[in-house]
């Protein structure tokens, strides 16, 4: 692997940014699923139905309206409000998921926000990751995205796990569901106060992403 290719303008905070944003939305969706079939009661089958609003949106967004408002704003500010939503998303999931929630109260705002979050922010951090690469280059440049991708979703849904599994075992409260609901809320409180997501992908997309061209 050439390291010279992390001195492509824009790389590095691509990259960043895609390790961000699936380091929250694959534990958002993977705390989601469990509050649904296991604090909620739903079965598997039913979870899954329920969650088809997400990608319906999200390939809605993308299609009509995430291009458009990069041409029109440029990709850091779009990138910027998609990481602001998903901040949001998390926001709802750790306040508003009680024991007796409902699906449409308590579940469906926060997935739509979170899908629409991230329509808008990987559209623009996947493009800042290969823009400015050599034709030949670009092979490696996928392959570079796509691992700091999993990098970053595996590692956040670790650290969140423990979170909610140490916090469910501490829990002095007799009902199963409510320890595992306990948990839930806590990791994604975690997720909340020390992500820095937005915060993070302002500073590490200081660069501008707008201007990026491909190298000769």
């Amino acid at each position: 692997m050439h390291f010279r290719i992390f001195k492509i303008p824009n790389l590095a905070a691509g990259n960043i940014a895609l390790i961000l944003l699936n380091g929250v939305w694959i534990p958002f969706t993977y705390f989601l699923t469990l509050y649904l079939q296991q604090v909620l009661k739903f079965s598997p089958f039913s979870a899954g139905v329920y969650l088809i609003p997400a990608p319906v949106l999200m390939a809605i967004t993308m299609i009509f309206l995430t291009g458009k408002l990069v041409e029109k704003f440029g990709l850091k500010i779009i990138l910027m409000v998609g990481f602001i939503a998903l901040g949001g998303s998390n926001l709802l999931l750790s306040l508003y998921t009680p024991v007796d929630g409902s699906y449409l109260l308590n579940v469906l705002p926060a997935l739509l926000l979170a899908s629409f979050g991230r329509a808008l922010a990987y559209i623009p951090a996947q493009t800042a990751a290969i823009t400015g690469a050599k034709p030949e280059e670009s092979g490696l440049v996928s392959g570079v995205y796509n691992t700091t991708s999993q990098i970053g979703s595996a590692i956040s849904l670790a650290i969140m796990v423990v979170i909610a599994a140490g916090v469910t075992a501490s829990s002095t409260t007799e009902s199963p569901v409510i320890q595992l609901n306990e948990g839930f809320l806590s990791a994604s409180i975690f997720l909340v106060r020390h992500g820095g997501f937005c915060r993070c992908c302002i500073s590490t997309s200081a660069c501008p992403l707008s201007k990026a061209r491909r190298r000769e």
